[in-house]
């Protein structure tokens, strides 16, 4: 039979297993607390930043990226253009990755171009709002004679997680062009034989009626395959135009996304090549099926070479308005400037885009002007397609 004392004993056992048990858990539990901590740590480097360095840019940035979150937390909704005003008002200088905003805060870095410009040293931080809820912490440094660029990339994945990517360069080329921009780029290695990236900042701001116009007419993919924007053209001439590829540019922009690689295998059914087209264009079915695309005996239209010329586009212009009138025919007529940081300037062309409203939602395109210089830098996807 078991003494009083011997259940003591027994219990005060039983009480020392349990408290080794709960603190060999709460160890393991800190341990994976601390692996993780460190894995959240981790960061992509490339270029000569000191770790002491890494440790300090990084933790600055996820300040940011926590301003960022905290916003971002309250509305979910929010556009981009409003993120970004709400940073600026929290100090941030900042502006979107594509330049679709105006730049806030911009003084600083204003400045900081002004004394480049003059051989004198500076400094200045700006920062990027990226699409996917990430930010881009960006250090210009200036010693006299070299342009130095450091990046700090917080992308966030999940709730409180992000991948991080930093980085260091010194510009090969740099530029602060009339229109406010400020154009750098990325020096490579010799023997290096693939595109320089290459970074664009706009300092100066475009209004918001402007970008609305720019938004709703003048897409980036005008100037993509097919001449929409790059090529002269008009509802009397239709013979630059290529409508293989304006196909694919007007579908994706009805459905959100361009047609399945291996879509129409046996070619597109003329009826919807033609629906499509003719949203936007006014051209006579009589021109689209006298193209040798068209294919009469099968009455489709073909899309084999489409793809070829999709996926061999490497970098495009950007489209900006700087002005639009209405004409007295009531077709609207909108003075856009191409800018172009991969050729480091921000007017590559002038062209003149004019549209014919067809109710509240749509319109057709009905001609393409280019004003004529010698300082004119035209794409030429569409030469370069027809010679493969």
């Amino acid at each position: 039979m078991e003494t009083g004392q011997g259940k003591k004993r027994k219990k005060r056992c039983v009480c020392k297993c349990v408290l080794l048990f709960l603190t060999i858990l709460l160890l393991s539990v800190c341990v994976q607390g601390c692996d993780r901590t460190d894995e959240k740590a981790k960061v992509e480097v490339s270029g000569e930043i000191t770790k002491s360095e890494q440790e300090i840019l990084l933790a600055e940035a996820e300040t940011a990226a926590k301003d960022y979150q905290k916003i971002y937390k309250e509305k979910p909704e929010i556009s981009l253009k409003e993120m970004v005003e709400k940073m600026g008002k929290r100090g941030y200088i900042i502006i979107d990755e594509n330049n679709q905003t105006n730049l806030q805060n911009p003084k600083k870095l204003r400045k900081f171009c002004e004394e480049i410009a003059s051989g004198r040293e500076g400094t200045v931080r700006f920062y990027r709002a990226l699409e996917r809820n990430g930010i881009r912490q960006t250090d210009l440094t200036f010693d006299g004679t070299n342009l130095i660029i450091t990046n700090v990339v917080l992308s966030r994945e999940k709730e409180d997680q992000f991948i991080s990517y930093m980085e260091r360069y010194a510009a090969k080329e740099w530029k602060v062009t009339e229109k406010g921009y400020l154009i750098y780029k990325k020096y490579r290695p010799a023997g290096y034989d693939g595109e320089d990236a290459v970074d664009a900042v706009r300092m100066e701001p475009i209004p918001d009626e402007l970008r609305e116009v720019c938004k709703r007419y003048v897409p980036q993919s005008g100037y993509y395959n097919g001449g929409l924007f790059f090529e002269e053209w008009n509802e009397k001439n239709y013979d630059r135009l290529d409508f293989r590829s304006l196909f694919e540019e007007f579908y994706r922009i009805q459905n959100g996304n361009y047609p399945a690689d291996d879509a129409y295998p046996e070619g597109i059914p003329a009826q919807e090549f033609e629906s499509v087209v003719q949203s936007y264009l006014s051209v006579p079915v009589e021109i689209l099926r006298g193209r040798q695309e068209y294919q009469k005996e099968k009455n489709c239209y073909k899309r084999e070479e489409m793809l070829y010329r999709r996926y061999n586009i490497t970098n495009v212009p950007v489209p900006e308005v700087t002005a639009y009138k209405e004409n007295p025919d009531g077709t609207l007529t909108i003075t856009v400037e191409a800018v172009w940081k991969e050729r480091m300037t921000d007017c590559a062309f002038i062209h003149e885009v004019t549209v014919r409203q067809r109710g509240e939602r749509s319109f057709q395109y009905i001609g393409n002007r280019i004003i004529q210089s010698e300082e004119n830098m035209l794409p030429t996807y569409m030469e370069e397609a027809e010679k493969k």
